[in-house]
Formats: structure tokens, C-alpha cells, sequence
């Protein structure tokens, strides 16, 4: 009877114990439920924050994009004006409410207006690009077009330097500046930056999808690739009356497909129910995430990579049958001047060579370096180049250009791959 018993208490106390235990993992596992969805935040759109971390599903920040276009609406000066070709531009005749920035009436960075031809004697040479082009926080003079021309000067090379850069500018949309703007100009010299985090915008579509935290709340334009030809998608760009409504039904948009940077975050699962868990699959998956988005853009052959090599290949065939000489510039951003101190990989290395292969780059990386290893990274890129940076950079700028200025030495005009990497 005992032993009948003794038998029975055994399964009996294992049950009892699985269930405690089972009991107990779920009231830890309730616990930490509500202490993550007390500790984090979530906006207006629905999109949850933890530690300043964006927990996925993400939704699109249409509410943002509604107050950013409001705000637009009722500020007919603003310094960012709708581009129904370029998506957006500096307001011609424009500052920036902190009057950082100002554009001419050609909507060029510049405190003056340029007459159609140089003066006598000088040469006119041609910036395009994205932020770091356009010199963002800081003054005029410290941006680099102004310290170009000053640094020519003091070669002995006088030239007016025209900023065509503008904020957020992918390669095509320079490309697209070019052809718009700056192909009725005669150039000495056009000048692509080369920030080579702009490949991911070569498949984005709305810059608010691929960067929440921007400011602007347009669209752009896009190329696509067909029979290897780059074909413009999103041209004219969607209207300023009805971005709002387009981006909350973006799921079932048309331009949904072209838009590379509305992924699997944006698609709710059965496990998203718990903040938790979502949490912990998304730092598990963060490495694979990660290498999976590197590849995604800088990969040999993939898309984003194609459609750049293919853009800077059209832009330099339009720049030189105007006449022009054209060179990239090579803009490293802040981490990629601290992976070279550190002497680590990069995974843009692959295709900075290609580019290097294919088109004359003028690299003042080992500059900056230098720079950066005397004065510190935060004196010489805080985030854009500071006015040190950009010295640095429009001095190597400036060397390269009175080699092949007319009138210098160089009797006759050869690609100059001056930025073959040294790594």
C-alpha cells in the first residue's frame, strides 16, 4: 500500500513541480512584459521605442511627415523647396531660419550670383552632391566650395567654385541637378562628392522611410534598371497634397516596389504581440540584419551598386560631352576615418576599389587622417566636416585642379586616379 502510494506521489510532485516552474517562467516572463513596455515609448504612429531602440513592426511616421509638410506649407521662404524632378532643392533667394544657410537665385550655397561666363582669365569649376557637398553646420566660409577657391588662389589659379550641393541628395538626384541645372553652364571642371553611404539612396524612394529622422518629407526620384539602362521612376515625384495620404496606404502604393527600404520591419507577425519578444528576436537576428543590409547595398552586383556605377558612368559621359572635365571626389564619413585608425575593415572597401577602377577620384582620406590623428576625429568630422575638415579636403581638391585647369602644365587631359585606395 505504501509502495502504492510512494508510487503515485512520484509523477504526482514532478507534475506539481513542472507546473510551478511553468508558472513561475511566466510570471517572470509577464513581469518583464510590463517593465519593457513601461520603460519604453511609443509615438503617435504606433512605432514602440526601447532604450532609443526601434522595435519592429515599424510604421511609417506619417504624423511627422504631416507636420513637417504643414509647417512647410505656411512658410512660403523656406529654405527646402519642392522639386517635382529633383524631389526637392534650395528655394532659390532663400536662408535657412537660422540664416546658417543661404542660396543665391540659382538656389546655389552661395552669399552671390554668377555671371553665365567667368571673368577673364579665371575658370569656373562645378561642386554636386548631398550635405557634405553643401557644407551642413557650417558658415558659408568654412564650407568647402569658398575654401576651394581659396585654396586655388594661393596656387596661383583664380576660379569661381559653384555649389550645387543640396541635403539628402542621392548620386541620381546630383546626376538629375546636372542635367536640369548645370549642363547649360560651361565647366572647366564638374566635381561629384562621393559619400559612398549615397548608395543606399540610389533605391529609396521617400527619404523618410530609409532615415525617420530627416526633415524632409518628399519623395525622389528613381532609376531602375532595365536591359541595363537606367530608366527614371517617380518622375514627376509624387505632390506635395498628396504625400500624406500615399504614405499612410503605402503597403498597397505602387511605388511600394521600388522602395527598398520598406522590408520585413514594416510587416507585423504573430510574435510581435510581445514588446518582449519582439525585443529579443530582433537583437538575435541584428548581426544577420546587419551583414544581410551591407550586402544588400555594397555587394559586387547587387542593385544599389549597379544602379551607382551605371548613374556615374551616365554622369561623366554628360559632363564631358559638355565639354567638362569631371572627377569624383571621395567624402569618407566619420566612421569610415575611424575604422582606418583603428586599421579595421570596411564594407565599402569592394566597391570604393571598383570605383576607383573606373572613374578619376581625388581622395583626401589619408589627409583627414592625418588631421584627425593630431587634432582628433571631433575637430575634424564631429558628424559633417567641420570648417578644419573641409579645409582639408579643398586643399587636395585644389592641388589635383591646377594640374589639369587650362593653362596649367598638363598639356593634355588624362583620367587621374588619384584616390586608388591604400589599404
Amino acid at each position: 500500500m505504501r509502495q502504492d502510494l510512494a508510487l503515485s506521489s512520484g509523477p504526482r510532485r514532478r507534475l506539481f513541480q513542472a507546473v510551478f516552474v511553468a508558472l513561475s517562467l511566466a510570471g517572470v516572463a509577464l513581469a518583464a512584459e510590463v517593465a519593457v513596455r513601461i520603460g519604453g515609448t511609443q509615438d503617435i504612429d504606433g512605432n514602440f521605442f526601447f532604450r532609443g531602440r526601434h522595435v519592429p513592426p515599424y510604421r511609417i511616421a506619417v504624423s511627422k511627415v504631416q507636420t513637417i509638410l504643414h509647417e512647410y506649407g505656411s512658410d512660403s521662404g523656406s529654405y527646402m523647396v519642392f522639386d517635382a524632378h529633383l524631389g526637392w532643392s534650395n528655394r532659390p533667394r532663400s536662408c535657412s531660419r537660422d540664416r546658417l544657410y543661404c542660396a543665391n537665385s540659382e538656389g546655389l550655397r552661395a552669399n552671390r550670383d554668377y555671371p553665365l561666363e567667368p571673368e577673364s582669365g579665371g575658370h569656373r569649376v562645378a561642386l554636386f552632391g548631398d550635405s557634405f557637398i553643401h557644407g551642413h553646420d557650417v558658415p558659408i566660409q568654412e564650407s568647402m566650395a569658398p575654401q576651394v577657391e581659396e585654396s586655388l588662389s594661393a596656387l596661383g589659379s583664380r576660379a569661381d567654385v559653384l555649389n550645387y550641393g543640396v541635403g539628402g541628395y542621392g548620386i541620381d538626384q546630383a546626376f538629375l541637378r546636372y542635367l536640369k541645372e548645370g549642363r547649360s553652364r560651361r565647366f572647366a571642371v564638374v566635381i561629384v562628392g562621393l559619400q559612398l553611404e549615397n548608395v543606399a539612396r540610389a533605391v529609396n524612394v521617400f527619404r523618410i522611410i530609409y532615415h525617420p529622422g530627416t526633415a524632409v518629407p518628399f519623395s525622389k526620384p528613381r532609376f531602375v534598371l532595365k536591359d541595363k539602362k537606367l530608366v527614371l521612376m517617380n518622375d514627376p515625384t509624387v505632390p506635395v497634397g498628396q504625400i500624406v495620404a500615399r504614405l499612410a496606404k503605402f503597403g498597397a502604393d505602387p511605388l511600394r516596389h521600388i522602395e527598398s527600404f520598406y522590408d520585413h520591419n514594416y510587416t507585423r507577425r504573430w510574435f510581435h504581440v510581445s514588446k518582449l519578444l519582439a525585443i529579443v528576436l530582433d537583437r538575435l537576428q541584428q548581426r544577420n540584419n546587419t551583414q544581410h543590409l551591407q550586402d544588400r547595398l555594397y555587394r559586387s552586383g547587387s542593385e544599389a551598386t549597379n544602379l551607382t556605377l551605371l548613374t556615374l558612368k551616365e554622369f561623366q559621359k554628360a559632363v564631358e560631352a559638355n565639354g567638362s572635365r569631371f572627377f569624383l571626389v571621395y567624402l569618407p564619413t566619420r566612421d569610415r576615418v575611424e575604422a582606418r585608425m583603428h586599421g579595421r575593415s570596411d564594407s565599402t572597401e569592394e566597391l570604393y576599389r571598383e570605383i576607383c577602377h573606373r572613374f578619376p577620384v581625388i581622395d583626401p582620406l589619408e589627409d583627414l587622417l592625418g588631421a584627425a590623428k593630431r587634432w582628433g576625429i571631433q575637430d575634424v568630422v564631429p558628424g559633417h566636416y567641420s570648417g578644419r575638415g573641409n579645409r582639408i579636403v579643398a586643399a587636395v581638391i585644389a592641388k589635383r585642379l591646377k594640374e589639369v585647369l587650362p593653362g596649367s602644365n598638363l598639356k593634355t587631359y588624362r583620367p587621374l586616379r588619384t584616390g586608388m585606395p591604400r589599404w
